[in-house]
């Protein structure tokens, strides 16, 4: 079954910082684009929003601040409109909010931590996914300082789960394993991947709920 893992942060700035995954059937990715596409019939402040402030593309903060800054209803309803869109997709999410370490080094490494925290759990509970060749796995450039492989696999009736910076890997070592499954961590542009906006969206709500206590957007 093909399927693809998006990961995306929030809040790296802020001193609560969200990261979350979300597991998306690939049935699903004609709807996702759909949903996010922007249409002529869409209000004019969301086209401008839209083409000039978040350039080309729907941004959980871009559309929380034009409402705070503006008080204008139609950025609130239109993000409404999208998450609730979004509620109604085949879609696993798993999300993690931490204290902000300040320290750019600090923070990298708690966002590995955090990244491969959630793999784990993703990858335990979706074995067969885990496992399949067609695993896609895409990441917002701004999460990792470099590129990351995934890996899976089971020995002697355990499974493993490991995620660790693609420059280690040495092809001449080999573990012997019953089964085994390993993919390269695309990291990707939110502009051209719809399914990165998605998990933006989907990790901002979430993380203003967690953190400040927001709660009509994560319902």
């Amino acid at each position: 079954m093909k399927n693809i893992v998006a990961m995306d942060e929030s809040g790296n700035t802020q001193k609560i910082i969200a990261i979350g995954l979300v597991s998306i059937p690939y049935k699903e990715i004609s709807k996702i684009n759909l949903i996010f596409s922007l249409s002529e019939k869409d209000p004019h402040e969301i086209q401008v929003l839209y083409n000039k402030k978040s350039g080309g593309e729907f941004k959980y903060v871009d559309l929380r601040n034009a409402f705070r800054q503006t008080r204008l209803d139609v950025y609130d309803i239109f993000l409404k409109q999208k998450l609730k869109q979004l509620a109604s997709l085949d879609v696993s999410v798993y999300l993690s909010v931490f204290p902000n370490p300040g320290d750019n080094s600090i923070r990298f490494q708690r966002f590995k931590k955090e990244a491969e925290d959630l793999l784990h759990k993703w990858a335990h509970q979706n074995k067969e996914l885990a496992f399949s060749k067609q695993l896609e796995i895409l990441v917002d450039q701004q999460v990792f300082p470099e590129q990351y492989l995934f890996q899976y696999f089971c020995r002697r009736n355990q499974y493993h789960c490991y995620l660790f910076p693609k420059r280690l890997v040495d092809d001449s070592k080999r573990i012997f394993t019953d089964r085994e499954n390993s993919v390269i961590v695309r990291d990707v542009n939110s502009k051209t991947h719809n399914v990165i906006q998605l998990t933006d969206l989907l990790v901002g709500c979430a993380r203003e709920h967690y953190a400040l206590n927001i709660q009509e957007y994560f319902e």
